[in-house]
C-alpha cells in the first residue's frame, strides 16, 4: 500500500474514532436511503448543535459523510461508496499477504 492510501485511510478510521460519530453513524444507517437534515440528526442523536457541527466536519473530512446544501438546510448522507472501497482495498490488501511494516 502507498502511503497516500495509508493516510487517506488513517484519515476515514479517524473520522470514526469516536463515540459520538459512531452514534451520528448508526443514525444514518437506520434511515438509509433517506437523508438526514443537521436538525434530525440532532434530534436523533441528543448532541449539541457546536459538538455535532464539529464532528460532521471531521466525518466529512474523512470522506465519510457527503454534505449537500438543499434550500434553507443541508443534506446528510453516508459515503458508503468511500468507506465499502476502503475496506474492500484492505481486505484485498490483507488477503495478498502484502502486509509491511509501518513507518
Amino acid at each position: 500500500m502507498s502511503k497516500k492510501y495509508k493516510n487517506k485511510t488513517a484519515d476515514t478510521f479517524f473520522a470514526l474514532a469516536h463515540s459520538k460519530r459512531i452514534c451520528i453513524l448508526e443514525v444514518l444507517l437506520k434511515q438509509m436511503p433517506r437523508k438526514a437534515s443537521f436538525g434530525e440528526l440532532q434530534r436523533n442523536t441528543g448532541i449539541a448543535a457546536s459538538t455535532l457541527a464539529h464532528h460532521l466536519r471531521e466525518m466529512e473530512n474523512g470522506n465519510v459523510i457527503i454534505q449537500n446544501p438543499a434550500g434553507a438546510s443541508t443534506e446528510i448522507a453516508l459515503n458508503l461508496n468511500h468507506l465499502q472501497k476502503t475496506l474492500a482495498d484492505m481486505m484485498e490488501s490483507c488477503s495478498k499477504n502484502s502486509m509491511t511494516t509501518i513507518k
